[in-house]
Order: structure tokens, then sequence, then C-alpha cells
């Protein structure tokens, strides 16, 4: 079985490596907490997705999930075997009709009112139990703001060398009921 890590090396070597494991640290966390799930048929979502290599990833390590990307541009790539939405993710209603996600990635433009605005509209759309991730933090400043939104655990992957945004916050959603 290939990891995330052998996978991302692949993609890289044939043009497609994303930031995930260039200027940033992120494959072991996504290894780590992801692992599980891999073979299960998961719903991903990635809100900002560039070129779409992190949906060429993310496509190939999950096996059986359905991957979805948003992004502003029109001029994003489609990738096979993944659904691009083009549209703001912060636009209210933007994903009323796109259902329910086990992992939600915001990897979007990094501007603490942006992703406050697009969790508002978009960790409603996350699973019980489901993975919310905030990639790309640049400043202390909007780590707090982010706190204050969900019960965050932050990861700084800045003192082994990585970029000055090379930290993520992520969160599980509660389960509700008994």
């Amino acid at each position: 079985m290939d990891t995330l890590i052998g996978i991302y090396a692949e993609l890289l070597a044939q043009g497609h490596g994303s930031d995930k494991g260039t200027e940033h640290s992120y494959l072991p966390f996504y290894e780590g907490v992801l692992a599980s799930v891999r073979e299960q048929p998961i719903r991903l979502l990635e809100i900002g997705v560039l070129n779409g290599d992190s949906l060429r990833l993310w496509r190939r390590y999950f096996v059986a999930a359905e991957v979805v990307g948003i992004d502003i541009n029109p001029d994003t790539p489609l990738v096979d075997g993944t659904t691009l939405v083009i549209g703001d993710a912060r636009q209210t209603g933007m994903a009323v009709d796109l259902g329910q996600f086990d992992v939600i990635v915001d990897d979007g433009s990094h501007a603490p009112d942006d992703v406050v605005a697009v969790f508002a509209e978009i960790f409603p759309h996350l699973a019980p139990g489901g993975l919310y991730v905030i990639e790309d933090i640049e400043h202390d400043e909007a780590a707090r703001r982010y706190h204050a939104l969900a019960a965050f655990t932050e990861v700084d992957f800045r003192p082994s060398g990585g970029q000055f945004n090379d930290r993520l916050m992520w969160t599980v959603k509660a389960h509700s009921g008994l």
C-alpha cells in the first residue's frame, strides 16, 4: 500500500506536487490522521485548489473517496476522478447542494477574514466526527481568531525548518445526540 508521502513523490516526479509537501510539511500530519479512513468511502472537500495538484494527491490516496474542490478561479483545471466547483466558498449558500463531508481542508486565500467567513459557511457541512483543517496560518492573531471558532488544535511545523506560515489547525466536529 502506498503512503501519502510515496504518492506525493510520484506525483511530484510527474510535475504535480502540491505545496503540502514542498513549501509545507503537512504530509506526515495528514498521513497520521487520515490513514485509518484511506479505504473508506469518505467525502473530502478542499477549498482553494489552485492548479489541482492536491486534488490529484487526495484522489490517488483515498481509493474509495469522493473528492471535491472549490476554487474561485474559473481557469482552475479539472482533475480526473474529482469534482470541481467554481465559486466563492465565502458566499452564503455556496455549499448547500454539496452535502456533507468527512474531511474539509481550507487551503484558500489564508486571509483571516476569509477563513472565518469560509468556516461559517462550510463547517455546517462537516459530518459529525469529521475533520476540518485550516492550512497556512501566517500570524498569531489569525490563530487566536480561529481558536474562537471551535476547539482547534494547532500544529506548528516552523521549528523544523518550515516557512513562516508552515502551520495548520484542525478540529473534529462533535457528534450530536446521546
